[in-house]
């Protein structure tokens, strides 16, 4: 790999923008510097502007209850991640919205598309319209694995991760489920035309656009449209996965993870027409979000993958300069955490996802009840 921090004298600190954002879950820079942070429990938190290269200035924020119909809050579920659309101007925003949507009994990953308008009377955003514009298939009975991440591609079609639910995790492989899947959709919900299995008469085949996924939970476009993305493993087995239309990989024939219980999943660490990872965490890190860097401003991060992780409480990066070796750093041992200005080496707290302002500043989101916008920053040179 081009970059290597066991030679970089750079040393990072996570400082606490916004304290006491319970259960946050994704957060997303627009092109104006607002930070648009999704809760599991149903709501929106939209920041205003921020201008961090002049003076400090106060952050305020907004919280719009999202009112989604039938939200399933438990476990895992819940709303997952935002997607402001690329028809968003600065006005006027829309967006898309994954969640976990029924019952105990039946749940699925669910998404809706949402228009959210500037009221200048009132200083605030207010919610226009909301619909629903796909639901996966088959419901499940369990309260983990959703996926629910969401890019769009150039072309303008959506992808969506979704999970395999745990106790189904041979549905993976079986085109004809929804679950352990990377689906491709039209802003309307309908299966974009040039999919792999659109000639399909199954329905929920015609979205299908790469299998063989456990738990996604990162998904961004790279350089020149690549699409990246990673899962959790079992016990091992964390994956960054390139991914390509109609590619099988690999879950549950192919894992360098165990079961929980530390028995084997598969004799196979290859599989005919399987497609392995481009990186494999063993131990799990359990990774969150992930962000393609492109900007300048930490330029030792330009053209990386940035990866969060709740177990491992890290921030990870992937140098993506030359493919044949694709490897990553972890960065636990040069992360602090920072309170009123001064460094303390305290533990850093699980981390949920990340995300860049359009100047390339960096905001990591922290996990549970207590969650936080910490900003990256760069502390100082060591001899």
């Amino acid at each position: 790999m081009n970059i290597s921090y066991a030679q970089s004298t750079a040393s990072y600190g996570l400082y606490p923008l916004i304290e006491e954002i319970p259960n946050p879950m994704a957060i997303k820079s627009d092109q104006e510097g607002r930070l648009w942070i999704t809760r599991k429990t149903g709501e929106l938190v939209i920041t205003s502007r921020l201008d961090l290269y002049q003076a400090e200035q106060a952050l305020t924020q907004q919280t719009i209850d999202l009112d989604l119909a039938d939200l399933y809050v438990a476990g895992q579920g819940g709303l997952i991640d935002v997607l402001l659309l690329d028809s968003s101007d600065a006005e006027t925003k829309q967006l898309m919205v994954s969640y976990a949507k029924g019952n105990e009994a039946a749940n699925a990953t669910a998404v809706s598309l949402l228009e959210l308008s500037w009221n200048k009377a009132e200083n605030s955003w207010q919610l226009n319209d909301s619909r629903v514009v796909f639901i996966n298939a088959p419901t499940k009975s369990s309260p983990v694995h959703y996926g629910g991440r969401l890019v769009q591609l150039g072309d303008g079609t959506i992808l969506l991760t979704t999970g395999d639910g745990f106790d189904w995790r041979e549905a993976a492989q079986d085109t004809s489920s929804g679950l352990g899947k990377v689906m491709r959709f039209n802003v309307d919900g309908s299966p974009a035309s040039d999919n792999p299995f659109i000639d399909s008469t199954h329905p929920i085949k015609r979205y299908v656009y790469s299998f063989g996924h456990r738990n996604p939970q990162g998904l961004v476009i790279g350089q020149g449209g690549q699409i990246w993305e990673h899962e959790h493993g079992p016990a091992g087995g964390d994956e960054i996965n390139l991914i390509t239309a109609g590619t099988n990989y690999g879950w549950p024939v192919v894992t360098q993870g165990k079961d929980y219980s530390g028995a084997l999943i598969t004799p196979f660490d290859t599989y005919p027409e399987m497609q392995l990872p481009q990186v494999n965490w063993t131990p799990s890190i359990a990774p969150s979000g992930m962000y393609f860097y492109e900007h300048t401003l930490f330029s030792e991060f330009t053209n990386t993958l940035l990866v969060t992780s709740l177990v491992a409480k890290t921030i990870h990066v992937t140098s993506l300069n030359d493919l044949s070796n694709v490897d990553t750093v972890d960065l636990d041992t040069q992360v602090f955490r920072i309170q009123q200005n001064d460094v303390i080496q305290l533990e850093v707290p699980r981390l949920r996802d990340i995300t860049a302002l359009p100047t390339g500043e960096i905001f990591v989101i922290s996990d549970g009840d207590n969650g936080e916008v910490l900003q990256l920053k760069k502390l100082r040179l060591q001899q």
